[in-house]
C-alpha cells in the first residue's frame, strides 16, 4: 500500500484533470446572484472558479503523464476530490455568512454529500444566492462529482465511477452511462419544477426543493422544512421525488425505455416497498399515515427532509426511523445508507447457511433478485456491512466523550453515515469542535461508502 512516484503522478494527473471541470461549478453562483441581483457575490464565486481552473490547468500541463491508473489511483483521486470540493465549497460561507471555518467546512460537507445537517441557525433570512450554492452542491453532490464531468473522460472512467461507490451502468461504456445519468436526473429534476409548482409551492422554493428531493439531499430554503408550507400537496410530490432519488437509475432507465417487467421485478424496489408498509405500520399508533409515510421515505432514501420535530417523538418511532436511515435506500441511486441490495444478501446468507448446514452436499445457487453471488461477493458485502457499523461505532463513542447522551449521538451518527440528515438535536451549530469534525468523517465515509477512504487514510498512514 505504500505510495511511490509513479503512484502519485498517475493520482495527481487524474486529480488535475478532474478539477479543471470541477471549477467551472462555481460559475453557476455568478449567474444565480446576477438573477437574484445579488451582484456582490458574483466576485467570490468568480474568483474561486478562476483559481481552481487556471490552477489545475497549469498543474496538469506540467505533469508528463496521462489521465489513467488503477482502481487504487482512482479511490484516492475521488477522496481527494471531494475533500478539496468540500474545502473550497466552504469558502463562500466564511466570506459571506461570517460562519467559522468548522462551520463551513460542516455545511460544505453537509451538502456535498447530501446529508442535509445544517448549522444555519435561520436559514430563511440567508441570501438567495447562497440557499442555491447550497441546493446546486447537493445536486451535483447526488450524482457524484466525479460522474459530473465523466461524460469528458474516456481513460480512467471506469475506475472513477466504481471508485465513487457505483457500478450499475446503464449502457455498455462509461461515458455514455454518464451522459444517460444525466438525462434522467435533468428531466427529473425538470419535471419536479413544474410539479411543486403546481402544488403551490413558490418558483425560487421549487427549482431549490427539485433539486434536494432528487438528490437525497434534504436541505431546505424554510427553518421548519417541508413542514414550513403545511400542504399535504406539496408533501405528496416531494414524497414522489424522494422515492425517485432512492430508487435506481438503472430501473429508470428501463423503465423509460418502456421494460416496465424489468422495472416492476426489480428486488430492490420491492424491498424499499416492504420496508416502507412495515414502518409505517410500526409508527402509525403515535403518527398519522401522513407523517408517518413521508418520514418513512424520508429515511429510506437518504433525504432528510421532516414535516414534524423528531425530537418530540415517542421512542419506538424514532428508533423505527434509525434503523430505515441504516438501511438506505437502493444501490445505483441518489441514496445513502446500507443499500437494500446489501441487506437482502446478507438476510438471504443466513438462510443459504442454514440450508448449507442441514444439507451439506446441496448445491445452491445463491441469488438475489436476478443478480447471482459468489462467495467472495458475498464475504466482501458482510465484511463491508460490517466496517459500515465500526465507522458508526465509532462516531457514535466520539460523541458520547463529548457529552452527549448515547440515544441521541446513536440517532445522530447514524443520520450522518447515512447522509441523512434528519436530527434530533445535537448536529447543530452549538456541537462541539470535536463532535462536528467526526461527523464530517462520518459523512464522507457513508457517501464514499467506506473502502475509498480507507485505502486513501491507509496509504497515507503506510511508510515505506
Amino acid at each position: 500500500m505504500v505510495l511511490c512516484r509513479t503512484d502519485f503522478t498517475a493520482i495527481l494527473g487524474n486529480f488535475f484533470w478532474t478539477m479543471r471541470y470541477m471549477g467551472l461549478i462555481f460559475f453557476a453562483p455568478v449567474i444565480a446572484s446576477l438573477l437574484t441581483l445579488e451582484f456582490s457575490f458574483a466576485s467570490g464565486f468568480a474568483s474561486i472558479g478562476l483559481m481552481v481552473v487556471l490552477t489545475s490547468h497549469f498543474m496538469r500541463s506540467r505533469m508528463k503523464t496521462t489521465t489513467g491508473g488503477t482502481l487504487r489511483h482512482a479511490m484516492m483521486t475521488v477522496v481527494l476530490v471531494w475533500v478539496v470540493m468540500s474545502i473550497l465549497g466552504a469558502i463562500p460561507f466564511v466570506l459571506y455568512m461570517n460562519l467559522p471555518w468548522i462551520d463551513a467546512l460542516f455545511e460544505s460537507v453537509s451538502a456535498w454529500t447530501t446529508t442535509g445537517f445544517t448549522v444555519i441557525a435561520d436559514v430563511e433570512s440567508a441570501p438567495m444566492t447562497m440557499l442555491l450554492w447550497r441546493s446546486l452542491m447537493q445536486w451535483l453532490g447526488g450524482i457524484g462529482l466525479v460522474v459530473a464531468v465523466l461524460t469528458g473522460m474516456l481513460s480512467m472512467g471506469g475506475s472513477l465511477y466504481i471508485a465513487e461507490a457505483r457500478e450499475e451502468r446503464l449502457r455498455p461504456n462509461i461515458m455514455n452511462t454518464a451522459k444517460s445519468l444525466w438525462w434522467i436526473y435533468l428531466s427529473y429534476t425538470v419535471l419536479g419544477v413544474v410539479l411543486l409548482m403546481i402544488a403551490g409551492m413558490p418558483f425560487f422554493d421549487s427549482v431549490n426543493h427539485s433539486m434536494t428531493s432528487l438528490a437525497t439531499g434534504g436541505m431546505s430554503v424554510k427553518n421548519g422544512s417541508i413542514g414550513a408550507y403545511d400542504n399535504v400537496f406539496i408533501e405528496i410530490v416531494v414524497m414522489f421525488l424522494m422515492m425517485l432519488g432512492g430508487i435506481s437509475f438503472l430501473s429508470h432507465y428501463r423503465l423509460l425505455r418502456g421494460e416496465r417487467s424489468k422495472f416492476i421485478r426489480d428486488s430492490q424496489l420491492k424491498g424499499m416497498i416492504i420496508v416502507l408498509v412495515l414502518s409505517c405500520l410500526l409508527v402509525s399508533p403515535w403518527l398519522d399515515l401522513r407523517y408517518s409515510a413521508f418520514h418513512s421515505i424520508s429515511a429510506i432514501t437518504s433525504t432528510g427532509f421532516g414535516t414534524q420535530e423528531i425530537a418530540g417523538w415517542n421512542a419506538l418511532p424514532v428508533f423505527v426511523i434509525m434503523i430505515i436511515m441504516l438501511i438506505g435506500g437502493s444501490s445505483g441511486s441518489t441514496a445513502s445508507g446500507i443499500k437494500i441490495f446489501r441487506i437482502g444478501v446478507m438476510l438471504k446468507s443466513f438462510y443459504w447457511n442454514l440450508r448449507k448446514i442441514s444439507t451439506p452436499h446441496i448445491v445452491l445457487i445463491k441469488k438475489f433478485g436476478m443478480q447471482k453471488f459468489s462467495d467472495d461477493a458475498i464475504k466482501s458485502i458482510l465484511i463491508f456491512i460490517m466496517l459500515y457499523l465500526i465507522f458508526i461505532a465509532a462516531g457514535i463513542g466520539v460523541l458520547v466523550s463529548q457529552g452527549y447522551p448515547l440515544e441521541e449521538s446513536m440517532f445522530d451518527v447514524v443520520s450522518a453515515q447515512g447522509n441523512m440528515g434528519l436530527s434530533v438535536g445535537l448536529a447543530n451549530i452549538d456541537m462541539t469542535f470535536i463532535g462536528k469534525l467526526m461527523l464530517i468523517i462520518n459523512m464522507l465515509a457513508g457517501r464514499l461508502e467506506i473502502w475509498s477512504v480507507l485505502v486513501f487514510v491507509s496509504a497515507l498512514l503506510t511508510r515505506r
